[in-house]
């Protein structure tokens, strides 16, 4: 096998004969595509008014410059049936030139993708990313509406799961869901992950800064449960704690954030950063934090959580999706119940008055990073995938370049 179809979920944008798509998905994804010497990379493409909601502006997209890499948007105007007859023939033909193809879930676009190999009979593999279920759940205002399309996702993702030849689910919470309807497909521990050597940053001191610095990488979205950490800042304030939070992202909740920061009197000591890139600046916030806060509703295995481990930051987490699979409580960091402003304010409060513990969550946080190594990670998926489909013709296995524009 010599030719990779990924039909992933990042939004792909073109200018003349340039592609871009987030800077995120190429940062975790260039490892595992480099080990294939022809790529076809298919995603929905953004064009005037239809793209994300979320996510860095399009002049701050990553041009793809992989050599082994060709780039294939797909249409997303219209209603879903309009958006799936027009995606329709664009997939028919990559796949079908495909020797074997990537599906990333959860996505329409993947179901599509799904149904169109079992009808062609093409190799195919599925990465399960999230619960598609409890992401539209906590996706916004909870109506019939959503529990309808949250259903309905669960319907499809149970679907998939059990008719795939091969299923890599991102977290234990997804695996033990989803395992009893595919029990000898579905694979657990080989996710995606942006940590390269390099990275790792040891730090030892016990010390906070004052006022403690919490530091949040997140989409301002719904489901991260945000407002949660908004309301435990204010608790904290309460008690005489000296805090403040620095949120990096963007997402279509930043207005009703800052508003409800002002309304809990917190506006003062919260800094919004918006979208910034992986890269140097990136890291030099996790390096300046105390502690890196994740306040989700729900999680698959959340990257910036990774990325904070690597950098010897101290964390707290809530208990939900798969974070409990990566954060061991009082180990490696701790995990709190999630919509509990209180518990949540308690275990920041904890750290800071428990300096033994912070040293040693801080080194286990940093050794429990080096596992979860993007390059480790691909090779091993690599192998599975050579037991399940027959020899993989290897292609350009070193770093894989990419620029911002």
């Amino acid at each position: 096998m010599t030719r990779l179809c990924f039909v992933g979920p990042s939004w792909i944008t073109r200018r003349g004969n340039e592609y871009r798509c987030f800077p995120w998905f190429l940062k975790l994804n260039e490892t595992f595509i480099g080990f294939f010497p022809e790529v076809v990379l298919l995603g929905p493409e953004a064009e005037g008014s239809v793209g994300p909601s979320q996510g860095p502006a399009l002049s701050d997209w990553a041009t793809i410059e992989l050599h082994n890499v060709r780039v294939r948007g797909l249409p997303m105007r219209g209603g879903r049936m309009r958006r799936s007859v027009s995606q329709l023939p664009g997939l028919w033909r990559n796949l079908h030139d495909a020797d074997l193809v990537c599906i990333d879930m959860p996505n329409e676009i993947a179901v599509l993708a799904f149904l169109v190999c079992k009808f062609k009979k093409k190799p195919f593999f599925v990465r399960l990313l999230g619960d598609w279920g409890e992401s539209t759940l906590f996706g916004g205002s909870l109506n019939i509406g959503r529990r309808l399309k949250a259903t309905m996702g669960e319907w499809l993702t149970r679907l998939v799961v059990r008719f795939s030849p091969l299923v890599f689910v991102q977290g234990r919470s997804l695996y033990d869901k989803y395992r009893r309807y595919n029990p000898s497909a579905v694979v657990d521990g080989l996710l995606h992950s942006t940590l390269t050597e390099g990275i790792y940053h040891e730090k030892h001191s016990a010390s906070f800064h004052d006022p403690i610095r919490i530091l949040t990488v997140s989409s301002l979205i719904q489901l991260k449960g945000l407002d949660v950490l908004l309301q435990a800042l204010r608790l904290m304030m309460a008690e005489g704690l000296h805090v403040e939070w620095w949120c990096v992202g963007q997402g279509s909740l930043r207005n009703s954030l800052e508003d409800l920061a002002r309304t809990l009197g917190v506006h003062d000591c919260v800094r919004f950063w918006g979208h910034v890139p992986f890269g140097s600046r990136l890291l030099g916030f996790y390096r300046d934090a105390d502690i890196f806060v994740l306040p989700s509703h729900t999680e698959g295995v959340s990257i910036a959580l990774l990325e904070a481990m690597a950098q010897s930051l101290l964390v707290v987490a809530t208990s939900g999706g798969g974070t409990p699979g990566v954060i061991h409580d009082r180990i490696n960091g701790l995990l709190v119940p999630r919509a509990r402003p209180d518990l949540l304010a308690q275990a920041i409060a904890n750290l800071a008055s428990d300096k033994e513990l912070c040293i040693r969550m801080r080194q286990a946080a940093l050794r429990s990073a080096r596992q979860y190594d993007s390059r480790m990670l691909a090779e091993r998926m690599m192998h599975v995938l050579e037991q399940k489909f027959g020899e993989i013709h290897k292609g350009w296995t070193t770093d894989l370049p990419t620029k911002s524009p």
